[in-house]
């Protein structure tokens, strides 16, 4: 079977991207012939290592702004010589914003062309682009198929667009190998993952952290926060912090290359997202054999954290959240019975596990 997967830029390091790249990685090993095209970024250096099979193609266009709508026909056309050419069985539409490059294809007879999508975002959620909310309705009667990334996601989808599509889930990779390093039950240290912005709610994280501050009293005496990431929320942050006085407890970390180091050596991690698609930074937690409180936040921490492997909170819910990070740090053995749940959880999302059911769906066609 040829697959073509058809993302924005392959040179991007995002996790849209990298996923993307896992799959066709994976499908490539169970001898799928794998091609990707790229509208824009440099072919010859992707942002993550790919499979010497996979045939990848692009046009290198810098498709910032309003410039793009005169390029469409050229992207297109050259799009559709390259799936002739290659007869191509299967378009794979990374993110449903490709649809602008595509959608043309919903106009031409059908033939063997399999159309589908492929959703990264929580279906509420259209980062400020309406075309998103189109493209969404536009797909839902045309596609042959959308993939979601989680159970909630998919329910959306189909009590909102009643689509035409068949829609089916497909969780995403993790990015890290189960890790076989002993769980650090004695640890202090509590983690937290992601870009300093809105919607990652550190804000409503740091709320939560002097509730526990003044709750707890000595029991937490000694743990401290660690918040790795960067982006243009920080000054907010550092003020917040500064505000409520937890300086002393609270630590603002740049982006690591060493980040799996912080896993191994955290006693759980705190995710207090406004919303989210499938937040790989749990599972990349779990594959750590790391415990999980989180905001059950639309979309995906209820479908990551099952098994015993953590506590979901109401989102934004402070209390709740510092509760159960208190009953976290006053209880080793649960977090210890958390930590085998954890790993065990994680193996749902090996890219090995997968890829099974990118086979069968592929298959199913």
């Amino acid at each position: 079977m040829k697959v073509l997967f058809f993302l924005s830029d392959i040179s991007l390091r995002g996790g849209t991207e990298r996923a993307c790249i896992a799959v066709c990685n994976e499908l490539a090993k169970l001898g799928y012939h794998v091609f990707i095209f790229s509208v824009g970024g440099n072919i010859k250096k992707p942002a993550f290592p790919v499979h010497e099979s996979i045939h990848i193609a692009g046009l290198g266009i810098n498709h910032s702004g309003l410039k793009i709508r005169l390029l469409l026909p050229k992207i297109f056309l050259e799009l559709r010589k390259f799936i002739k050419r290659n007869e191509i069985s299967t378009l794979i539409n990374v993110e449903v914003m490709a649809c602008l490059f595509t959608f043309p294809f919903f106009l031409l007879p059908k033939k063997k062309l399999h159309y589908i999508v492929w959703e990264h975002f929580n279906y509420r959620v259209d980062l400020g682009l309406k075309q998103r909310t189109f493209f969404r309705k536009l797909a839902a009667k045309n596609a042959d198929a959308i993939i979601t990334l989680t159970q909630k996601d998919r329910s959306m989808w189909m009590d909102n667009l009643k689509p035409k599509a068949q829609v089916v889930t497909i969780y995403n990779p993790s990015p890290f190998p189960l890790s076989d390093s002993p769980y650090q039950s004695h640890s202090k240290s509590i983690l937290a993952v992601g870009r300093y912005t809105y919607q990652k709610g550190y804000d409503l994280l740091i709320e939560s952290w002097k509730i526990l501050q003044e709750m707890g009293n000595e029991q937490v005496s000694g743990w401290h926060l660690s918040i790795i990431g960067n982006g243009e929320d920080k000054p907010a942050i550092e003020n917040l912090i500064d505000q409520l006085a937890v300086a002393d407890s609270v630590s603002l970390i740049p982006n690591t290359n060493s980040i799996s180091t912080y896993y191994q050596n955290a006693s759980f991690l705190c995710m207090s997202s406004r919303f989210e698609g499938l937040p790989m930074v749990l599972i990349e937690a779990q594959s750590h054999g790391l415990p999980i409180v989180a905001f059950d936040c639309l979309t995906g921490p209820a479908d990551i954290i099952i098994e015993g492997s953590g506590y979901l909170c109401q989102a934004l819910d402070t209390d709740c959240l510092a509760n159960k990070m208190l009953k976290m740090i006053t209880n080793v053995e649960d977090r210890k019975n958390m930590s085998d749940q954890a790993k065990l959880a994680s193996n749902r999302f090996a890219p090995e596990e997968i890829v099974k059911t990118w086979d069968s769906f592929l298959q199913s066609l």
